[in-house]
């Protein structure tokens, strides 16, 4: 969402102030990031339509909150966010990482509402190694240290350095949006809720039950979610299309803005069409 046609707002709603980022007019398109980022992830992805990239709780200029931030209470939020931005307008979701598994059960919740959507590296599966600082006591200790001093760039760019699938590219601007964003009140509270919220997530059988079609996007370089992983997903939900991103990590809407734009553009086109008689 290029920054020159964008409006930055808020927007109370369950007592929680949310902040988002919107651009262009038509048919409603509902972006949710991952954690850990905020809605500068959609930055350079242009979709036809009114582009709604929202921050949750604790990311970005969103309020952060106190109770256990998992993709179902995420998405009851943002289902509410939604009849609030919306009215009764019906909209598309997409969704990156953890805003995956939020667009997903904002799907279940609101079937007559969400018309489609679009699963960036959706973590089906949690790796162990990644459950580690979600446990009791040790997330505290680990969050609670990351948060005495200020995060330095030399950690964010290693950090992006592993996600992405080339670190060329990393660039200045990338490493400063994600420096913003560690540096907001709630930041690493919100992301130890996230992440237990995560671990905790059990509803992958749930999913086959989406009544909304739904394009998988995945990145061939995923260093924590496998490709195969994101074709079992695709696999398994009935009319699924996949898409995978040749040579891109876990973040292709930062690594590859112009083919997600263009499998996304591509996939709410068809998806708008009446189906044959």
């Amino acid at each position: 969402m290029p920054a020159v046609a964008t409006r930055a707002a808020t927007i109370d709603v369950r007592g929680c102030r949310l902040h988002y980022l919107e651009r262009g007019s038509g048919p409603p398109v509902l972006l949710v990031h991952g954690l850990g980022a905020a809605a500068h992830v959609w930055d350079a992805v242009e979709l036809p339509g009114r582009a709604v990239a929202v921050d949750l709780p604790g990311c970005g200029g969103s309020q952060p909150r106190h109770d256990p931030q998992g993709p179902a209470m995420l998405a009851g939020l943002l289902a509410d966010f939604a009849d609030e931005m919306l009215g009764d307008e019906r909209f598309a979701v997409v969704g990156h990482s953890l805003g995956s598994l939020v667009a997903a059960e904002l799907a279940l919740l609101r079937p007559g509402r969400v018309r489609a959507a679009v699963f960036i590296d959706l973590p089906l599966r949690v790796p162990a190694l990644a459950r580690l600082p979600a446990l009791p006591l040790v997330g505290e200790l680990v969050f609670g240290l990351w948060s005495l001093g200020p995060v330095s760039r030399a950690a964010i760019r290693l950090y992006l350095g592993f996600l992405f699938g080339d670190r060329r590219k990393v660039t200045e601007a990338t490493v400063e949006a994600y420096l913003r964003a560690a540096s907001c009140p709630g930041y690493f509270p919100s992301v130890l809720a996230g992440l237990r919220g995560l671990a905790g997530w059990d509803g992958e059988e749930r999913l086959r039950s989406l009544p909304v079609p739904v394009a998988v996007i995945w990145g061939t370089k995923d260093p924590i979610f496998p490709l195969a992983l994101g074709r079992r997903l695709a696999q398994s939900l009935p009319g699924a299309s996949f898409h995978p991103l040749e040579g891109c990590g876990h973040s292709p809407p930062e690594e590859a803005p112009d083919e997600v734009s263009a499998i996304v553009g591509a996939f709410l086109e068809s998806a708008s069409r009446p189906a044959c008689a």
